[in-house]
């Protein structure tokens, strides 16, 4: 596992995970039309990951950037009257899909993660002989204005703790006979929710200032 800490615009971890365990991901891949959820839009779909090997593994991932995230202070920094240690009693992870298209379609529009999401995690499987498809993810800071791309690439992992700050979006999908894929960590919890933060039939309405944090 190879992740490094960066602080701009808001705290998050790059890299790239065990290159054993992204080919063992990789040829586990299930694509059962049946075992899919999809989105309202249906431009996502997603199959709950049952493999012990793969969970295990991605549990320690998302567990240890929650760990490094308290350590470094982040918790306490953007939710200050949250005295007690958050318990990440419910964790999932997915195969997502984002499908082949032959026009291209939007994906989401600046968002934040709901408020019982502590950490989030996107591990990205991109095909090698796909050119530019699209579907990066852009990080920004309403306060500051700052925002940096994470570029969609193979065997590539964004993760970061769920803050007031911590906006994202994802770039238009454009025309590809290849789809999306990406494995979604949620590293989450049933006993607090942090900020109020919801989408509404599918779509992101709520803008910054309507986002309640709810300790600070």
């Amino acid at each position: 596992m190879n992740i490094e800490y960066k602080e701009t615009p808001w705290p998050h971890f790059v890299g790239s995970l065990d290159e054993e365990m992204y080919y063992h991901a990789f040829k586990l891949w299930e694509t059962d039309e049946k075992l899919k959820s999809y989105n309202i839009s249906k431009n996502r779909s997603n199959i709950e990951i049952k493999d012990e090997i793969l969970v295990n593994y991605l549990t320690e991932v998302g567990l240890q950037v929650k760990n490094e995230s308290d350590k470094l202070g982040i918790f306490k920094k953007y939710y200050p009257k949250l005295k007690k240690k958050i318990q990440c009693n419910d964790i999932k992870f997915t195969y997502s899909e984002n499908p082949i298209t032959d026009k291209g379609y939007p994906l989401r529009d600046w968002h934040l993660d709901l408020g019982n999401k502590i950490v989030t995690g996107l591990w990205y499987f991109k095909n090698v002989k796909e050119e530019d498809g699209g579907g990066n993810l852009i990080l920004g800071n309403p306060h500051t204005g700052e925002e940096v791309t994470f570029d969609y690439g193979p065997n590539k992992v964004i993760l970061f703790p769920n803050t007031p700050d911590s906006w994202h979006k994802i770039t238009d999908r454009k025309p590809t006979k290849y789809p999306r894929r990406f494995i979604c960590l949620e590293i989450k919890t049933t006993k607090v929710r942090l900020h109020s933060y919801q989408a509404v039939k599918g779509k992101d309405t709520m803008k910054t200032f309507d986002v309640r944090n709810y300790y600070v």
